[in-house]
């Protein structure tokens, strides 16, 4: 019997044997991915959608009152400096109080084909002593290159001297014209940065700058709702590089980066909850085995989430799929990487 007794005894310290290794053979097969905990560029960012438009426009004053005449381009028409857009030729709109009458007014000035600018007339011929050779005649050329973008006269058109017969936009340089709600305009500071994409150049990514944002703000009715009105102010974004196939009347996106900070960002995989929704992680020490540990976070961002207490940079925690408790004893498999956030 005394036998049977330590044999028996003998099986089961075995068995205990075997059951402690294959607990602890277990425990080493547990493999999971692993997170360095370090400090990671954190940026706060504003997004609005725009318009692309050409940095620079150029208004043509004729500068003295006259008839349009030879107008060589058009609305879209490519122009170098110094290129002749238009003639105007010298003519001074007579009124009918310098005349004895308005009969003879329209008498003697019926004849012409043109159409005065404001009247509801139709213009003479300059006098005898004014002919379409004047020399007293002015060629308007183009001040910059670039690409005429209104056009605000027509051939015989009489032109007043105050306003813009033309505009031309300058072919160097873009911007995006941005409507920004109030509530992130205090955000804002002409300087910060920006990213700008759109569809009619995908796959493209343009940096910029913003250059303006205006002093007033407008109300727009929304599209949501047509009782609804947004208030907006107007922002300006310099696009840095001018190749590529941007162009002026794409719409765009810009993501302007309001503020940069550096903050200990971890997975959303990393953090676990208990029932009463305190959030912890599980840290890897330098043997292997896990230690549950209480944190506080932050703010969350695409990849991530921000810790501000309960780990230090350097620490590595345990992502896995499967559940895990303190104590366990694991062997990592992928290195997880943070991009800035």
């Amino acid at each position: 019997m005394k036998k049977y007794g330590i044999l028996f005894s003998v099986t089961v310290l075995l068995l205990a044997a075997i059951w402690q290794i294959g607990k602890v053979y277990a425990r080493e097969e547990k493999v999971v991915s692993v997170y360095e905990v370090c400090t990671v560029s954190s940026d706060q960012k504003i997004v609005s959608s725009g318009t692309v438009e050409r940095t620079s426009v150029k208004s043509v004053f004729p500068g003295m009152g006259g008839i349009v005449k030879d107008l060589t381009v058009q609305v879209g028409s490519v122009v170098k400096k110094g290129q002749p857009l238009l003639t105007i030729q010298p003519y001074e709109i007579p009124t009918a109080s310098s005349l004895e009458t308005l009969e003879d007014y329209y008498e003697k000035y019926y004849s012409s084909s043109s159409i005065l600018s404001g009247l509801a007339l139709q213009n003479a011929k300059a006098s005898d002593s004014q002919t379409d050779d004047d020399t007293s005649s002015k060629v308007l050329t183009a001040p910059v290159d670039g690409v005429v973008l209104s056009l605000a006269v027509s051939e015989n058109e009489y032109v007043d001297p105050s306003k813009a017969v033309l505009v031309i936009a300058e072919e160097e340089g873009f911007q995006v014209r941005l409507r920004v709600s109030e509530n992130h305009i205090a955000d804002l500071q002409v300087g910060q940065s920006a990213v700008i994409t759109g569809e009619g150049f995908k796959g493209s990514v343009y940096t910029g700058t913003v250059s303006s944002i205006d002093s007033e703000a407008q109300k727009t009715i929304s599209p949501s709702s047509p009782t609804i009105q947004d208030v907006t102010v107007e922002v300006l974004v310099q696009v840095h590089e001018q190749e590529g196939p941007i162009k002026a009347g794409f719409t765009a996106q810009c993501e302007i980066i309001t503020q940069t900070a550096l903050a200990l960002v971890v997975p959303y995989e990393a953090i676990l909850a208990d029932d009463q929704g305190n959030e912890y992680v599980f840290v890897i020490d330098s043997q292997g085995i896990l230690h549950q540990r209480f944190v506080r976070s932050g703010k969350e961002y695409t990849n991530g989430i921000e810790i501000l207490e309960g780990v230090s940079e350097g620490e590595l925690l345990a992502v896995s799929s499967s559940s895990l408790s303190s104590g366990d004893h694991v062997t990592e498999g992928e290195r997880m990487v943070m991009e800035d956030a």
